[in-house]
């Protein structure tokens, strides 16, 4: 029993000793971080990065921006004409239409002599390529485009008056049509304001931004050359009934400018898109949807309808 109170006694008196050590040492280095002695100056201290934001829906700009870059958009037309009659055209019985008219596939020419149709006959298509340019502020962006843009129109009236003599010797009706196919090459101008309604703007040493936008303006076509072709169609009987070219088609205007052109076609805009922006390098992608408030001919209302896919990319000078 000694022995095992003597062995006991030894053991918390180690113990004892062992705290009081280290509460010596914890004593001694508590002492060695005192915040009175710290000298500010004696250490480097790295701020945060600067950074300003908008964010969600509507956000701002924030800051004046330049940039200029280079789009390109293709897409299609729909002329917009009711029974109409100009002195640059080969008169019809109805008048003309905007558009092709005619049913399934009555547009087609067949070739000459044969019942093959023809690889191509004219579309309502467009394209355009040149340059945009904008300018933004803290709430707002104005952009600026400068483009030559190649567009094709369509008119089309029918016939159902015509008939011709069939191989019974009976007389028999048929549907004629006319088309009037117009291409033109244009210098295309147009100015529009853009409010972006989701997405970010972050700015610090570098910038970043994405969002969707609206835009509303004006634009402003220049024909610097148009020609204009019209035929007549044979639309319901191809097969039993030709010209005396051998094919379903006759022109009677080829590739001739219009009397009654128009200098200049005005026309509203407004698109939907999306700009992604990497500091200085940017990419724009839009559906952009224009209607001539003017006509293109001056003696008689023929409007289009322009829709476009537009994509570009672009080069901030100024950030």
């Amino acid at each position: 029993m000694k022995i095992l109170l003597l062995i006991t006694l030894l053991f918390f008196g180690l113990n004892s000793a062992a705290i009081s050590q280290n509460e010596g040492e914890d004593q001694q280095l508590d002492s060695l971080w005192n915040l009175e002695d710290l000298n500010p100056d004696d250490y480097d201290f790295t701020e945060d990065f600067p950074m300003t934001y908008s964010k969600g829906w509507f956000p701002r700009p924030l800051k004046t921006t330049f940039g200029i870059g280079l789009s390109y958009g293709g897409g299609s037309t729909h002329d917009a004409a009711s029974k109409m009659r100009s002195k640059s055209f080969v008169q019809t019985y109805n008048g003309f239409q905007g558009g092709y008219g005619f049913k399934d596939d009555q547009e087609e020419i067949k070739k000459q002599g044969s019942e093959d149709f023809e690889d191509e006959y004219p579309e309502p298509t467009l394209w355009d390529l040149g340059l945009t340019g904008f300018f933004s502020s803290k709430y707002l962006i104005f952009e600026a485009q400068a483009k030559y843009s190649r567009t094709h129109g369509i008119l089309s009236s029918i016939d159902d008056t015509r008939s011709f003599l069939n191989l019974a010797g009976h007389k028999q009706k048929f549907l004629e049509g006319a088309v009037v196919h117009i291409a033109d090459h244009n210098i295309r101008l147009s100015f529009g304001l853009t409010l972006p309604i989701y997405g970010a703007f972050v700015f610090e040493n570098y910038s970043i931004s994405s969002y969707y936008y609206i835009q509303a303006g004006v634009a402003f076509e220049i024909p610097i050359s148009s020609s204009a072709t019209q035929y007549f169609q044979v639309l319901d009987t191809k097969d039993d009934l030709r010209y005396g070219n051998g094919t379903d088609t006759v022109r009677v205007m080829h590739d001739v400018k219009l009397n009654t052109l128009t200098d200049v076609r005005k026309s509203f805009e407004i698109a939907l898109g999306g700009i992604t922006d990497f500091n200085v390098v940017g990419i724009e992608y839009s559906f952009r949807y224009s209607f001539m408030f003017n006509s293109m001919l001056t003696d008689a209302i023929w409007k289009q309808h322009q829709f476009r896919l537009n994509m570009g990319i672009y080069y901030n000078i100024h950030r």
